[in-house]
């Protein structure tokens, strides 16, 4: 399989509003747009998801990601996945899994269960590291958020 193939099927809009729909159930509420595209290059990160197929509802960001720069490359990461992860909100809200309101505000419209049995075991860690991404999300500050992720949040 080519190079180009590979990036289609892992770059899927489809599949990616799938994570993006776990990442707002895990959030529990409204959440701004911007924190979306911050999730994604966490999640496509193979070492930063690793860590969040071992998550809990007590994890927190800093427990999960301080140290020995769990999240290098971040910023490379953040600008190419960015096109897509327009792309698959896009797709996500036409698909009616997600919303995005007049104030770049996305909530998820129905709820994705990685617990769900009908999930071969490979989309079901996806959608369970997207999931408590969400939480964690939820519970860090911008400041933290910047620290962890060494960029500048505006």
């Amino acid at each position: 399989m080519s190079i180009e193939s590979i990036r289609a099927l892992s770059m899927n809009p489809h599949f990616m509003a799938r994570l993006i729909q776990a990442f707002l159930c895990g959030y529990g509420d409204a959440c701004n747009v911007q924190k979306i595209f911050l999730a994604m290059p966490i999640l496509y990160h193979e070492p930063a998801r690793q860590k969040l197929f071992t998550a809990k509802s007590s994890s927190r960001i800093e427990s999960l990601y301080s140290g020995k720069k769990p999240l290098a490359g971040f910023e490379e990461r953040y600008k190419i996945l960015l096109p897509y992860v327009k792309h698959a909100i896009i797709v996500g809200c036409n698909e009616k899994v997600i919303s995005l309101n007049s104030d770049n505000q996305l909530r998820y419209v129905s709820k994705l269960d990685y617990k769900d049995r009908s999930l071969k075991q490979s989309i079901s860690q996806w959608i369970r590291a997207a999931y408590y991404l969400g939480m964690t999300f939820k519970k860090a500050t911008p400041e933290q958020l910047s620290h962890i992720l060494e960029v500048e949040l505006s």
